[in-house]
C-alpha cells in the first residue's frame, strides 16, 4: 500500500524483476515482467514515492506502476522462462532456442534435419554464425519471430564523441518482449547477437581462430604461437573449453557460459559498447591522417564521380577508391602487420616484401597514439576475449566518416549488408 512504501522498500526493489497484475486500463501488460528503474531525478522520485507508484521498463517509454501490482521475482535467473524462437523441436527433441542450437552438437547422423547440414555451435567466424542463426530463425517457416524492420545504425555516440541514449534506451528498455538483436559491427569486424526475455539477456558469439602469439591482457603472458585464438559458438556459450587465456575466460564469465544477464549487466554491456565505439571512432582519426595524400585524392574523385553519377548514389553499388583498396587488404591479410609498441602505441604496416600494383602506391605506415590504442585494446578484449589483429585496424579505417553508418537492407534474402555499426531487431511474440 502507499503507507507501507517508503525508500528502504524501493531500494529493495530496485533492478529487481518483478511481474506485472490488477490493472485495469493496462490490461494487456498484466502478466509481463519488468525491471524497476531508477528515478530520473529526485523530484521525479519524491512524486513517485509520494503515490506508491515505482518507475520500470517499458517501450516506447517507461511507465510509472503501483508497488501493489507488482510482484517481485527471485534470483538473477529464470529457468522456467520460455525462449524459444518456434513451435517444434530441434533434432534431439529439446526446445528450439538460440542456446539449444548452439549447444547440439550435430554429427552426420542430425545434419540434414537441423538444416543445411551445418553444425552452428561450431561456427567460429562471427558473422557467419550471425547470418546462420538469422537465417534460421527469420526465414524458418516454422519460426514465430517477426522483424521489427528497418535495419538502422547503432548510434551510441555521436561523431563529435557525445553520448546518445536514443539507441541504448530502445534495447535497455524494451526487454519486457523476446527480441532478438543481431549486431553488425564491421567497423571492428565483430558481429554478434543480444537476445533480451522478460528483462533478462543473453550473448551469442564467436571469434575466427588463430594461431598468432599473442600477450595476454591480463595475466601479461605472451601464448605461444600454435595455441588456437579465438572460439566457437558453443565455446562461448558453455562454461568449459576455449582458447587457454584469462582474457577470454573472463569474457565468457561476464557475457557468455549460458549464463543469463540481468539487466544491470545488460546496462554495464551496452555502456562497453558506447566506450568501444568512441574509442573506434578516434582511432580512425588518427589512422585517416597517415593515409598517403594521393589516397586521399582518390577516394574523393570516386565519391564525386559517384554522386554525378545519381542523384541518389548507393555507396555500397559505387564504392571509393579507398574502400576498394580497404577490401583488397581484409581479404589479404597476410600483406598487413599490426605492430605494438613498448610504450602502448601500435602501427598498421604494409609487409616489408609488400607491392600492390591495384592501389598505385605500395609501402604504408599508419601509427595510433598509446592512451588511445590501449583503451581500445582493452575494451575489445573485455566485449569479445581475444585481442584485435590487424584486420581490425583495416576495418576501423575503412568505416570511418562517410561510411561510419552505411548500411543496405536486402529484403529478399531478409539481410542486410553494413558498413560501421550496425543492427537489425527482431521480436518472438509468445
Amino acid at each position: 500500500s502507499k503507507s507501507s512504501f517508503d525508500r528502504s522498500t524501493f531500494r529493495a526493489m530496485l533492478g529487481r524483476r518483478a511481474r506485472v497484475s490488477g490493472l485495469k486500463s493496462r490490461a494487456d501488460l498484466n502478466g509481463t515482467v519488468v525491471v524497476v528503474l531508477e528515478a530520473t531525478s529526485t523530484e521525479e522520485a519524491a512524486e513517485l514515492q509520494a503515490k506508491g507508484r515505482v518507475r520500470v521498463t517499458g517501450w516506447p517509454k517507461c511507465l510509472s506502476l503501483k508497488v501493489d501490482n507488482l510482484s517481485l521475482l527471485d534470483g538473477p535467473g529464470d529457468p522456467t522462462l520460455d525462449w524459444t524462437f518456434a513451435d517444434c523441436a530441434l533434432p534431439d527433441g529439446s526446445q528450439s532456442t538460440i542456446a539449444n542450437m548452439i549447444r547440439l552438437d550435430v554429427g552426420p547422423r542430425l545434419r540434414s534435419a537441423n538444416g543445411g547440414g551445418v553444425d552452428i555451435g561450431g561456427i567460429d567466424r562471427c558473422d557467419t554464425l550471425s547470418d546462420e542463426i538469422w537465417g534460421r530463425i527469420v526465414r524458418d517457416p516454422h519460426s514465430n519471430v517477426i522483424p521489427m524492420p528497418p535495419a538502422s545504425p547503432l548510434v551510441l555516440v555521436d561523431e563529435a564523441g557525445e553520448l546518445v541514449t536514443t539507441d541504448s534506451d530502445r534495447i535497455l528498455n524494451n526487454t519486457t518482449v523476446h527480441a532478438m538483436y543481431f549486431f553488425k559491427f564491421d567497423s571492428i569486424s565483430h558481429h554478434m547477437i543480444l537476445e533480451v526475455n522478460a528483462g533478462l539477456a543473453r550473448v551469442h558469439q564467436a571469434y575466427i581462430r588463430s594461431e598468432s602469439a599473442v600477450v595476454d591482457s591480463i595475466s601479461g603472458d605472451e601464448v605461444p604461437v600454435g595455441v588456437l585464438q579465438g572460439y566457437t559458438a558453443r565455446e562461448w556459450g558453455s562454461p568449459l573449453g576455449g582458447p587457454p587465456t584469462e582474457t577470454f575466460r573472463t569474457a565468457r564469465a561476464r557475457w557468455g557460459g549460458g549464463k543469463d544477464l540481468s539487466h544491470a549487466d545488460l546496462a554495464v554491456y551496452m555502456d562497453l559498447l558506447a566506450r568501444l565505439q568512441t574509442t573506434a571512432d578516434r582511432l580512425a582519426v588518427q589512422l585517416e591522417g597517415g593515409l598517403p595524400p594521393e589516397l586521399i585524392e582518390q577516394d574523393r574523385k570516386s565519391l564525386q564521380k559517384a554522386a554525378a553519377s545519381a542523384a541518389d548514389p548507393d555507396p555500397v553499388a559505387t564504392p571509393s577508391w579507398r574502400s576498394t583498396w580497404l577490401t583488397t587488404l581484409k581479404t589479404n591479410p597476410q600483406w598487413v602487420m599490426l605492430t605494438e609498441h613498448d610504450d602502448g602505441s601500435a602501427s598498421l604496416e604494409s609487409h616489408p616484401m609488400l607491392y600492390l600494383p591495384t592501389t598505385g602506391w605500395g609501402k604504408f605506415s599508419l601509427t595510433v597514439d598509446g592512451p588511445t590504442y590501449t583503451e581500445f585494446r582493452e575494451l575489445f578484449a573485455q566485449l569479445t576475449g581475444c585481442h584485435p589483429g590487424s584486420s581490425v585496424l583495416v576495418s576501423i579505417l575503412g568505416c570511418s566518416s562517410f561510411w561510419r553508418n552505411v548500411y543496405v537492407p536486402h529484403t529478399q534474402s531478409d539481410s542486410f549488408q553494413s558498413f560501421g555499426w550496425a543492427c537489425v531487431a527482431t521480436a518472438v511474440p509468445h
